[in-house]
This record gives structure tokens, C-alpha cells and sequence, in this order.
């Protein structure tokens, strides 16, 4: 059982680096790739929110590989990084609602 679980975590390994690799790719390759991942829909200029939201996604998921790949294993993740990432996304949810009411009326 023991062997069937490091081919499963070498498996997972393996496929994340190479959307990883694939995505550096896209990105090196091709700028506008996060052109529209970062940029406002009403006039297509950088959107302070997602960019903040997207690092702040970003750094925790770099973090918490990071803390799974030391530990050997999943970890708990502590309340203070929770309230981050939750505050982050609150902050665009809210954001993005009030941009659909103005785009709305």
C-alpha cells in the first residue's frame, strides 16, 4: 500500500510540473496570455483587485506547497493565512458586484 501511494504522489507530481511548464510556456511565449486574467472588462486596463487577488491566490498556493513538500505530507493551514486569502476574495466578490450594478443600470 505503502509503494501505491508513492507512485500516486510521484504521478501528481509529475502532472502538475507539466502544466506548470506548459503554463511558463504560454506565458514566455505569448504576453496577452494574462492579459484578460488581470485586465477590467469595461475599458481593458489592469484591474487593481485581480492583480491583488491573483498574488495573494498565488503566494498561498506557493506557500502551501511549500509546506506540504517539507512536511511530507497535507498540513492544516493556520487561521491568520485563511483570513488572507478570505479577505482577498471577499474584496474582489464585492468589487466585481458593485462593477455589475454600474454596468447594469
Amino acid at each position: 500500500m505503502e509503494i501505491l501511494a508513492t507512485i500516486i504522489k510521484y504521478v501528481a507530481f509529475l502532472i502538475l510540473s507539466a502544466f506548470s511548464i506548459i503554463f511558463l510556456w504560454k506565458l514566455l511565449t505569448n504576453m496577452n496570455l494574462l492579459r484578460g486574467l488581470l485586465s477590467d472588462k469595461i475599458n481593458g486596463q489592469l484591474d487593481v483587485f485581480r492583480l491583488q487577488q491573483f498574488i495573494i491566490t498565488l503566494s498561498f498556493a506557493i506557500y502551501y506547497l511549500t509546506q506540504v513538500i517539507n512536511a511530507g505530507q497535507f498540513v492544516a493551514v493556520d487561521n491568520w493565512t485563511l483570513g488572507i486569502l478570505g479577505a482577498s476574495n471577499g474584496g474582489y466578490l464585492i468589487h466585481k458586484q458593485l462593477i455589475s450594478k454600474i454596468i447594469n443600470k
